[in-house]
């Protein structure tokens, strides 16, 4: 309010502010929002890079995020999902001591497929991402969803960063190597 009653005029001074601050964001090095904003659209899933160091971590973010994003109906599923971020998963079988176990190892690899890495076991990672957690999560079908839970919707499709498109069979198939394909059902 002026000195006579009147409401002063702010028209644009959003704008004007909004300028004043992306000249002190430019002056003293600052992140711009606008680059914030771009990244919010890019994929956050980006394939696991040997060379980033921290080779466990980046191994533990990507699985920990396929396996509670995306939907797969068998371990191939999931293994040629995960090469598509440069992580191989193997099932190991064995007997120690007539003990039978069953469990799951994940392995960096290079752009090629060829491991960069020791293996790391699943249950460094955590229980629910080892062999029973996993065909746990494999158990949950559609249909078995549908019928404990009604009409509820669940699950995403997220782009993957190798295609930029959406998770489904075919499209998995035209990302993954030569290799892999036999992998997908």
């Amino acid at each position: 309010m002026n000195e006579k009653g009147e409401k002063i005029d702010d028209a644009y001074e959003w704008n004007r502010s909004m300028k004043a601050c992306r000249e002190l964001e430019r002056k003293f090095g600052l992140k711009q929002v606008e680059d914030k904003r771009k990244e919010l659209l890019e994929p956050y899933l980006k394939k696991a890079d040997y060379q980033s160091g921290d080779v466990k971590k980046q191994v533990s973010n990507i699985v920990k995020s396929v396996f509670g994003t995306y939907r797969y109906q068998s371990f191939g599923e999931y293994s040629a999902l995960l090469s598509c971020f440069n992580i191989e998963a193997k099932q190991v079988k064995g007997e120690f001591g007539e003990v039978p176990y069953n469990g799951i190892v994940y392995i960096m690899t290079d752009d090629t497929g060829k491991p960069v890495c020791t293996p790391i076991k699943s249950s460094l990672i955590g229980k629910r991402y080892g062999y029973e957690g996993l065909e746990k999560r494999i158990g949950y079908t559609p249909a078995s969803i549908k019928q404990k839970n009604g009409n509820r919707r669940y699950g995403t499709r997220l782009p993957l960063p190798c295609t930029a498109a959406v998770a489904t069979e075919r499209n998995l198939s035209v990302c993954l190597p030569t290799r892999h394909r036999r992998a997908v059902p």
